[in-house]
């Protein structure tokens, strides 16, 4: 670890001696706190961030966490600074409809006013990459418990919508993997019961059919209907 003097910091310190990990103090700020300056390989300019403490040693412990976070990101071909989802709403919406040339205008800006209307206040300011299966799971809990109750057609159509936002910010590189997105099950509707009255009156013509029928098959069938199978 090396020690530097500098105009506008005190207490310069190059915690590698390579320049990627710098911890100073503000000469210009009456706030003890040490802040860090990163400079991770691959990319251009630095990262600053307060490190939040008086401490040198925390300090130096967030100081190693935050740039061994940023590299692994770095790494994966992530950028370094997060974006909440409500940055990555903004930005896709704005791109969305060159990126869906030959779509339909309504699908585009149903799209959009879908993620606008329910998403956007639900997520807002959340990171995208903290946005798991399991967050959004609760977000389709809050959207079957609300007063005008959706369909299930309607919750898979904002789960598309979702989709089509995690693959721009894993195109742009704001997130790694997109999570798995819950699908909420097609309705299924049962074919009702027929009335009893309904169902004799089917039956009782279905004997008589095929009684006055001379055809052996249906004559084997008014036989099999008299001995109760129907």
């Amino acid at each position: 670890m090396s020690e530097t003097k500098h105009l506008s910091y005190d207490k310069y310190q190059d915690i590698r001696g390579d320049g990627r990990i710098v911890m100073y103090k503000r000469n210009d700020h009456h706030n003890p706190r040490w802040y860090v300056r990163l400079k991770v390989p691959g990319n251009t300019g630095y990262v600053v961030k307060s490190c939040k403490t008086t401490d040198f040693y925390e300090g130096r412990r967030f100081s190693e966490d935050l740039y061994y976070e940023l590299e692994g990101r770095s790494r994966r071909g992530q950028t370094l600074t997060k974006r909440s989802f409500r940055q990555v709403f903004t930005e896709w919406s704005k791109t969305y409809p060159d990126l869906m040339k030959g779509r339909s205008d309504a699908y585009i800006e149903g799209n959009i006013a879908r993620g606008r209307k329910h998403l956007l206040p639900f997520f807002d300011s959340r990171p995208i990459e903290a946005i798991n299966e399991d967050v959004m799971t609760d977000y389709f809990l809050s959207r079957q418990s609300s007063d005008q109750k959706p369909s299930n057609v309607t919750l898979r159509h904002e789960a598309t919508t979702l989709r089509h936002i995690f693959t721009y910010a894993k195109r742009k590189g704001y997130l790694g993997d997109i999570p798995p997105i819950p699908q909420p099950k097609n309705k299924i509707s049962p074919r009702p019961d027929i009335p009893r009255k309904d169902w004799r009156q089917l039956y009782t013509y279905l004997r008589k059919y095929v009684s006055q029928s001379q055809d052996k098959r249906r004559y084997r069938n008014a036989c099999i209907s008299r001995t109760g199978f129907w």
